[in-house]
């Protein structure tokens, strides 16, 4: 049987865990560095090029930041949201224009449920960086825990924008999409991961739901074979 709507949302919550999993706060010491950057969409600078200040200021600054921010990234995948937050508070202190510790410091508030501090940070870390996919996409999922799913709509589509394979902004996209009504825009999203990747469990589950719901049985049952 093709799955209904809570469990679509549930599988679209699945998808974006998976990509905080590779978010800033887990690259730094993970093995497909290379990759975890490439699912971010950002270049991942251990050294704020912007601070102008004498080389030995700037050098003490840098080893600050990357020290701390490795604490936080210990602290982060152990759960310690707290703790995480607070070395990047000291990171930042450092560094105060590196938009990735803003999106690291907004999903750690994220996981501790603290929505609207962790937007505040998200909106800093699109400010100083216009073009970072993985912001939008953070900010999406703090928005659509507070209600405010239109404007989470917007922040994956500015997503999609920059990076139009991002398999996770149209997997949230296209549930968000069902929900407001629109399935054929929801099923074009979830065609398009499918047709990018074959193998997509959660886009085919969700094509052949509003497939069914439309009334095109076979086509949702070839979605699910």
């Amino acid at each position: 049987a093709a799955l209904k709507a809570k469990e679509l949302a549930a599988l679209a919550e699945q998808e974006r865990i998976a990509f905080t999993k590779h978010s800033p706060l887990r690259r730094i010491s993970a093995p497909d560095l290379k990759n975890a950057i490439a699912i971010n969409g950002q270049k991942n600078q251990l050294v704020n090029l912007q601070i102008k200040a004498p080389y030995s200021i700037q050098t003490n600054s840098t080893n600050k930041q990357i020290n701390e921010r490795m604490k936080a990234s210990r602290y982060f995948q152990r759960g310690e949201y707290a703790s995480s937050i607070k070395s990047l508070n000291i990171a930042l202190s450092a560094t105060p224009n590196n938009s990735s510790l803003y999106l690291e410091r907004g999903q750690a508030k994220e996981l501790a449920g603290d929505q609207r501090s962790a937007i505040l940070d998200y909106n800093k870390a699109i400010q100083l960086n216009p073009n970072d996919q993985g912001a939008y996409l953070a900010r999406a999922s703090s928005l659509e825990k507070q209600g405010e799913k239109f404007l989470a709509l917007d922040d994956y589509n500015k997503a999609i924008k920059i990076s139009p394979l991002n398999q996770t902004a149209r997997l949230k996209r296209g549930a968000l999409l069902s929900e407001f009504g629109d399935k054929q825009k929801a099923i074009t999203d979830f065609s398009i991961i499918i047709q990018d990747n074959p193998g997509h469990l959660p886009a085919l589950y969700a094509r052949a739901n509003l497939r069914e719901d439309s009334g095109y049985q076979q086509d949702a049952i070839s979605d699910l074979n």
